[in-house]
């Protein structure tokens, strides 16, 4: 709440920092964007050339060759950036960006994606300037149905379990007393999980694929129409660009899913999204 905070452009990375950092926004309510730090591109093993992440450090965990363990625990993650499979963090900037709290093509490329220094900037800095201008402030950006449409794309992604405890917070800032009162119903949460969501990536820890093979067949925007095309979600929410989730979509004008990376609704690459409350 600093005197003339009047406009900021939030960047975050790892997992929990995002959402503690939009939940300030919104109790804040100035003009806000949020910016991700983009994802580390996956290692590879130097003996045997098989793709390494994080997980695969915690799979050698216990074993008990010390040169592999060390060999994969060098290898797993090169350079800067955040975890690159479908853990918290990409769980949690694509929510962000179907929110509209952060432009969706900026949400999939990896960190050392070098439209992160030449292009996003001055783009950023664009659509805070019509923000500040036109007093449109993040409690405007971050309603029930945004909320909502952000949840049904973490089930089609696969997404982390701590989308269920970060939701509730998010909608909390955003002024709603309670998730499962005001927003979806754990009834209506396991009904769209299970019977209506499917997901529509392969991608890790339970799949083959990472962020950036995901931002190479398109990005989220890609997975975006999917579901708006199939009616699953509301395109008519408003978005830190200045447009709603619709037009944003139909700006970026992304590609049809891959079928390898990423799937169709008609023909997904699992039935059913993979939350349920328990």
């Amino acid at each position: 709440s600093a005197s003339g905070l009047e406009g900021t452009i939030a960047v975050v990375a790892c997992d929990k920092p995002p959402i503690g950092t939009l939940a300030a926004i919104l109790e804040h309510n100035r003009p806000a964007i949020v910016m991700s730090d983009g994802t580390i591109h996956p290692g590879i093993d130097s003996v045997t050339n098989e793709k390494l992440d994080i997980i695969s450090g915690f799979q050698v965990a216990g074993n008990e060759d010390e040169d592999m363990k060390k060999r994969i625990a060098c290898e797993a993650c090169p350079g800067f950036g955040s975890c690159a499979g479908m853990f918290t963090y990409n769980t949690m900037q694509t929510f962000i960006g179907v929110l509209g709290m952060e432009p969706l093509h900026m949400v999939s490329p990896p960190s050392d994606d070098i439209r992160r220094v030449q292009q996003f900037p001055a783009e950023l800095v664009e659509y805070l300037s019509a923000l500040i201008e036109t007093q449109v402030t993040p409690r405007d950006i971050v309603s029930r149905d945004s909320i909502r449409n952000a949840m049904i794309v973490s089930m089609a992604i696969g997404g982390s379990t701590n989308v269920v405890l970060h939701a509730p917070e998010i909608a909390r800032a955003a002024g709603y007393a309670n998730f499962f009162d005001d927003i979806m119903s754990q009834e209506e949460f396991n009904y769209l999980s299970q019977d209506v969501v499917p997901i529509l990536v392969d991608a890790r820890p339970f799949g083959n694929y990472s962020m950036v093979d995901i931002d190479d067949k398109g990005g989220v925007q890609v997975i975006v129409k999917e579901l708006l095309n199939a009616g699953l979600l509301n395109g008519e929410t408003l978005s830190c660009t200045g447009e709603t989730l619709a037009q944003q979509v139909d700006r970026l004008n992304p590609p049809v899913p891959d079928g390898t990376v990423i799937y169709t609704v008609k023909n997904p690459y699992k039935d059913t999204g993979g939350l349920r409350i328990l």
